[in-house]
């Protein structure tokens, strides 16, 4: 599904693992950020010391959205593409997930 970008926050939180043009434009920000220069240190964020680890998507954690996932097209389109390359076919699935 196509987006215009004109979304709510956590539509995007929601789309960027599963959504190119969501992901690509979350690349993009996480790039310009770290590869902006501290004027004082002359370094890029991403060569900061003190800069330990970043949440780039502030509370994007998917147990906030689980009930919302199933929503989505692209996480539906996203999971039946992780179960076709894990499992050779249906039943291979049926089998594995009887298991469970």
């Amino acid at each position: 599904m196509d987006r215009d970008g004109s979304i709510p926050m956590d539509t995007f939180k929601i789309l960027v693992p599963a959504h190119e043009g969501a992901f690509d434009n979350w690349k993009q920000f996480a790039r310009a950020l770290l590869d902006h220069t501290n004027p004082y240190t002359t370094r890029r964020y991403a060569d900061e010391p003190a800069l330990a680890w970043l949440s780039m998507i502030n509370e994007g954690n998917f147990g906030n959205f689980f009930r919302d996932l199933r929503t989505f097209p692209e996480w539906t389109r996203a999971w039946n593409r992780w179960l076709a390359k894990r499992y050779a076919d249906r039943a291979a699935l049926a089998a594995a997930w009887a298991r469970s």
